[in-house]
Order: structure tokens, then C-alpha cells, then sequence
């Protein structure tokens, strides 16, 4: 599941970085459609992760903790996008997201790699 997870980081961040490019509207709404998809990667594998790792009575505060800290970086990025955008273009604000992303990806893969996550996931005992 960390794989699928970073995988969908990936396809993610490049969505964004490629619709930044994209020559017309119809191009970028299809790198969006695809985008989605890496959404959805993101959200099983993650879920399904934790799930599988974190001892039953701590997944409420695992879980609450993870998505607060989700909801605190979403708001802290439509600040900085939105002060991005009132100074360049649509353009240049899905490329620096997009490359922004690819950036964490990589930093990610390398922490799952070193947690030993990447590939054998330990069930918690029932």
C-alpha cells in the first residue's frame, strides 16, 4: 500500500505540473481527470495502510491527526496558491505546484524506502 500511496503522489503532482503546460482547455481537463485518478491512489493507499499497521483502538487518533493535518496543509497551500496566482498566471501556478509535489514525492518515496515500508507491511495483531 506505501507504493500505491506514492504512486499516487506522483500521478498527482505530475497532473498538476503537465495541465500547466497543456495547449488548450480540453488538455488540461483531461490531466485533471487523470490527476483524480492518483487522488484515489493516494487516499487507498494510505487508508488501507493504516489500517493494516495501527492497533485498532489508535485508529480514530491516528486517522483524526493524519486528516486535521491534511485540512491544515489544503488551507496553508490555498493561501500560498492564491498569493501565487495574484502574482503570475493559472500557468505558472499549476507548474510550481506540480514540481512542489514531484519534490515531496521523491522525499516521500526515500522515507517509506528507509521506514521499510515500501513492500512488507507488518499486520497488527488482532
Amino acid at each position: 500500500m506505501p507504493v500505491l500511496m506514492v504512486l499516487g503522489f506522483a500521478v498527482s503532482s505530475l497532473g498538476n505540473l503537465v495541465t500547466g503546460l497543456a495547449w488548450a482547455v480540453w488538455a488540461a481537463l483531461a490531466l485533471q481527470v487523470i490527476r483524480g485518478l492518483g487522488i484515489a491512489g493516494i487516499d487507498v493507499g494510505v487508508n488501507t495502510h493504516l489500517q493494516r499497521v495501527v492497533p485498532p483502538q489508535l485508529l480514530s487518533r491516528v486517522f483524526g491527526n493524519l486528516y486535521g493535518a491534511i485540512g491544515l496543509a489544503a488551507g496553508l497551500s490555498y493561501v500560498l496558491g492564491g498569493l501565487l496566482l495574484e502574482q503570475t498566471d493559472a500557468r505558472t501556478t499549476f507548474v510550481v505546484a506540480g514540481a512542489g509535489g514531484v519534490l515531496v514525492t521523491g522525499l516521500t518515496a526515500l522515507g517509506v524506502r528507509r521506514s521499510d515500508g515500501g513492500g512488507n507491511e507488518h499486520p497488527v495483531r488482532r
